[in-house]
C-alpha cells in the first residue's frame, strides 16, 4: 500500500478497503467482534489497534485510519449488523461499561 513500509507480523501485505471489498471485509470484522463479544457481559468492546512497534511512521496510522473509517461507515450504515463502530478512548470505553 503506497510507497511506505506497511506490513504485518504475519507477512500478509495490507490491502486497502475499497468499494469492491468493503462489504466482505465488514462481514468478516463484525463476525470476529461478535465472537469476542460473547466473552463479555457488556455490549461495549474495546478492540485495540496496533501494539508494540506499530505506527512507527505517520503514514502507517493514516492507512489504518482511512481503512477503518470506510469499514465503520459501511457497518454503521447497515442496521442488520446491529453494531455501532467507532474510534474511542479508554475513558469512553470505561464510561460505556
Amino acid at each position: 500500500m503506497g510507497n511506505y513500509d506497511v506490513n504485518c507480523p504475519w507477512m500478509v501485505p495490507p490491502r486497502p478497503i475499497t468499494d469492491l471489498n468493503v462489504a466482505a471485509r465488514s462481514d468478516a470484522l463484525v463476525d470476529q467482534w461478535k465472537k469476542k463479544a460473547e466473552l463479555y457481559r457488556t455490549n461495549v468492546l474495546l478492540i485495540p489497534l496496533g501494539g508494540y512497534f506499530r505506527y512507527k511512521q505517520n503514514t502507517e496510522w493514516d492507512v489504518q485510519r482511512v481503512n477503518y473509517e470506510k469499514l465503520f461507515d459501511h457497518i454503521n450504515s447497515h442496521v442488520q449488523f446491529n453494531v455501532q463502530a467507532q474510534f474511542g478512548t479508554l475513558h469512553e470505553y470505561f464510561k460505556g461499561v
